[in-house]
């Protein structure tokens, strides 16, 4: 009686020790959570057709693991040399500099899981944009105008970067949504209207006149959502 009272204490302290070490692996496990919910991207418009992501990342700050299941594209205010870890992978080390364009442009959508390290002694900083369109919407049309560049053109975003001359005039006509990154924050006419934020919206695109006051060269990036 008392050997098998031994062996089954011995069974029930292995079982222990095994369920033990599964709920410490569970607690150390990196917690997945959507890249909008991750402190340093600060979700700063929703919308049907997309999101847009204000990233900071301060010195030597480590972002937590977050999943981007939607594609999306993002352009540096910020640059700085950076390391990312994928999910089971190691560190890859790399610099961006700044007015760099990137994102993930899959069709269909790969969920990709990471995180980010700023290796740089000042703040980085991203504004990115989520295509959140539906399946069926409309077609994709937009003309070519002078001053612009193609930067990157795939099957989910057209992104151009407009070098608009001191004291020029431009007009954009487009029929999708859009992000406009005005990367240096300075001041320029829109639609009549004097602003200098960072970045705008447009839900439906539109027709936008553009008139650069200053007596240097405007530098805006426009990211097409197709």
């Amino acid at each position: 009686m008392y050997s098998w009272l031994l062996k089954f204490s011995k069974k029930m302290r292995r079982y222990f020790i095994i369920i033990t070490l599964l709920a410490l692996f569970v607690q150390c496990s990196p917690k997945i959570i959507p890249v909008h919910k991750e402190p340093r991207h600060q979700p700063v418009l929703k919308s049907t057709n997309g999101r847009v992501l204000d990233i900071r990342f301060p010195p030597g700050d480590t972002c937590l693991f977050h999943e981007h299941a939607n594609n999306y594209c993002y352009v540096m205010l910020k640059g700085g040399k950076l390391a990312t870890q994928d999910q089971g992978k190691e560190f890859n080390s790399f610099t961006l500099p700044d007015a760099y364009t990137g994102g993930e442009f899959d069709i269909p959508v790969v969920s990709k899981i990471h995180r980010i390290v700023n290796l740089e002694k000042d703040t980085m900083r991203f504004m990115a944009v989520e295509n959140l369109r539906p399946t069926t919407h409309a077609i994709y049309k937009y003309q070519d105008h002078p001053f612009q560049t193609l930067v990157e053109n795939n099957k989910t975003f057209r992104v151009v970067k407009l070098e608009i001359p001191a004291k020029e005039y431009h007009s954009l006509n487009f029929n999708t949504p859009m992000m406009m990154v005005n990367r240096l924050g300075k001041s320029f006419i829109l639609n009549d209207f004097e602003i200098d934020e960072i970045w705008g919206w447009w839900e439906n695109g539109g027709e936008v006149s553009i008139r650069n006051t200053s007596s240097e060269v405007l530098e805006l990036f426009c990211i097409h959502l197709k």
